[in-house]
């Protein structure tokens, strides 16, 4: 990464209408771009705060439900929705081609958005999981997932969850 980090590039963080908390402290904190530490920091966080601001311009600060393909792998996706479990909180919900992959919670939606641009989850495509939760590979991932829970719930052995993947082809 190079060591410069100009005073325009400052002035376009600070002009961000949608900048992540991190962002924000960093402001208030660290502006002295004489100081090769601060500049250092702040280029770090330039690209993870530009998808951000990205992220909430294009969907009017409110890309809840809305899908993100990770910024370099193409069969990963991300998007955001309130999270069931916990009153208040947001779950990241994770999926890939092949079924639903993983997911994790924070205690605010900023806070997902946040996590989503600096994991590289940055890449609008709306429609994404309806495209392909219709598939046969997605209907075979989420069997092959059914079979996973069985198995860690010990209703079923090892043995009988390899033969049930084999008969799925899986």
């Amino acid at each position: 990464m190079k060591d410069t980090f100009t005073t325009a590039q400052l002035e376009r963080l600070k002009a961000l209408p949608y900048k992540p908390a991190h962002l924000v402290h960093l402001l208030s904190e660290k502006s002295d771009l004489s100081d090769p530490f601060t500049r250092y920091v702040l280029a770090l966080e330039e690209r993870r705060s530009l998808a951000y601001n990205d992220m909430m311009v294009t969907f009017d600060g409110d890309p809840t439900g809305i899908e993100f393909q990770h910024r370099t792998q193409d069969n990963r996706w991300a998007f955001t929705l309130p999270d069931a479990s916990v009153q208040g909180s947001w779950r990241i919900q994770y999926f890939d081609w092949d079924s639903f992959v993983s997911h994790h919670c924070e205690r605010t939606f900023l806070a997902c958005i946040d996590s989503m641009a600096q994991e590289g989850f940055v890449v609008a495509d709306p429609g994404a999981l309806d495209r392909l939760s219709v598939t046969p590979r997605w209907k075979r991932g989420v069997e092959v997932s059914s079979l996973i829970q069985r198995l860690n719930a010990r209703e079923i052995t090892h043995e009988r969850f390899s033969q049930l993947q084999a008969e799925l082809g899986a």
